[in-house]
């Protein structure tokens, strides 16, 4: 099954180092990030979530505890627009009242909830499904 297209964050943490400040842009290829949503499956480095509204505290905290997540494994990435659909991982598209998410947005949030706190990269990726990734 080919995931529908949609424009989603991508998130990329090079470590759980405090305050971390990541000088240079490394953002995953098309061939990096399209097997995450082809064959959605989570293991320690891919987390998957279904669109979170930034806005809510609580979708605030769901998007930290993935990160903070990720982060003390090393990296890897969180996919955001994807729910559980009876044991399968299914893309779904976002919906109009969820803003689209802007980099200043992801890192307050996690900010907001992470210590020591850390930097993360987002991108709306051009690919089939958002995905997110923490280096």
């Amino acid at each position: 099954m080919r995931p529908e297209a949609a424009d989603g964050p991508l998130l990329r943490n090079s470590s759980p180092r405090a305050n971390r400040i990541i000088s240079e842009t490394v953002v995953p290829s098309i061939d990096e990030l399209l097997p995450l949503v082809a064959e959605p499956r989570e293991d320690l480095a891919a987390e998957y979530k279904g669109w979170l509204n930034l806005a809510e505290t609580n979708h605030k905290a769901v998007l930290a505890k993935a990160a903070i997540a990720i982060a003390n494994h090393g990296g890897g990435y969180i996919i955001i627009g994807m729910r559980d659909d009876r044991a399968q991982l299914v893309s779904v598209s976002r919906p109009d009242e969820i803003p689209a998410t802007a980099q200043d947005t992801v890192n307050a949030a996690i900010q907001r909830f992470a210590t020591p706190g850390f930097i993360v990269r987002s991108t709306s990726s051009p690919i089939p499904r958002p995905a997110s990734s923490i280096p």
